[in-house]
């Protein structure tokens, strides 16, 4: 099942213990699939579906890339122009939620 990676960086203001725990029962309230979490941010994952519920938009499918000249490539991803807009159950905790995108191997 393909599934869609995201980073949640939290409010500055929102990174104590018991707000990270908030946010992580509201991302997973909201169907995404909480997949490590830190003193600033959390990542996780969406299905397709998910995210255009969450975010009314699709992300854009990346194609592999062989290896080149200069690197070893890069898997498939996903990708999405600029930060993505928050649902209101995260807009208190999360200062902004990204899709991570697939990195070049060097």
């Amino acid at each position: 099942m393909e599934r869609i990676p995201l980073a949640l960086l939290l409010r500055t203001d929102r990174r104590g213990p018991g707000d990270i725990e908030r946010a992580v029962e509201a991302a997973a309230r909201l169907g995404l699939e909480i997949t490590g979490r830190g003193r600033a941010s959390l990542t996780a994952r969406a299905s397709p579906e998910a995210f255009a519920r969450l975010f009314g938009m699709t992300a854009r499918k990346l194609p592999a890339e062989p290896p080149g000249a200069r690197d070893a490539g890069r898997p498939a991803g996903y990708a999405a122009a600029g930060p993505l807009p928050l649902p209101p159950a995260l807009a208190d905790l999360v200062a902004e939620i990204t899709v991570s995108a697939p990195a070049h191997r060097l």
